[in-house]
């Protein structure tokens, strides 16, 4: 009997992950194919569409690999400085991807990989959209957990340059 709950459990588990693993690839290609209209919305007052864009960036972050991680960064860095309350909300609901998403700041969010100076100059100016808009945020944010999450966000940012890796 413990033999068969053990290879039941064990499918269960294998089963959950399997979906998850399909439901952030599945989110992925959503992104991928919708990257432009995800910043875009991103960067309008479209409440309608940026909350269930924020969330699914949220999702996929929670349950990236190393390649997603990196290709959504900015997209999440953008949130922060268009919509704060909205991304720092799902961050306050998720407070160890906030944190893992901040360690990674210098690697996934201000690293050129590319190699190109166009690269280089956007990675710059969001840095800078950053270091501008976060503390209007801080400074006006009631909520202290999500002025908080804004707070470790600027100081990483605060002493992370834009690397370029060729």
């Amino acid at each position: 009997m413990n033999r068969i709950s053990v290879t039941i459990s064990l499918l269960l588990i294998s089963f959950s992950s399997s979906a998850g693993n399909q439901l952030t690839k599945q989110n992925y290609e959503w992104y991928i194919k919708n990257y432009k209209y995800v910043n875009e919305v991103i960067e309008s007052e479209n409440i309608k569409e940026i909350v269930p864009v924020i969330n699914t960036l949220g999702v996929m972050w929670h349950h990236k690999d190393g390649a997603i991680g990196k290709e959504i960064s900015g997209a999440i860095a953008k949130a922060m400085i268009y919509h704060p309350k909205l991304i720092f909300s799902w961050f306050s609901k998720h407070p160890e991807q906030l944190n893992k998403w901040v360690e990674k700041i210098p690697y996934d969010l201000l690293t050129d990989y590319s190699g190109t100076e166009k690269r280089v100059k956007e990675l710059n100016n969001l840095r800078t959209n950053l270091l501008v808009k976060l503390p209007n945020y801080i400074e006006t944010e009631r909520d202290n957990e999500l002025r908080n999450g804004a707070i470790s966000v600027l100081n990483k940012v605060k002493v992370t340059n834009v690397r370029e890796i060729d």
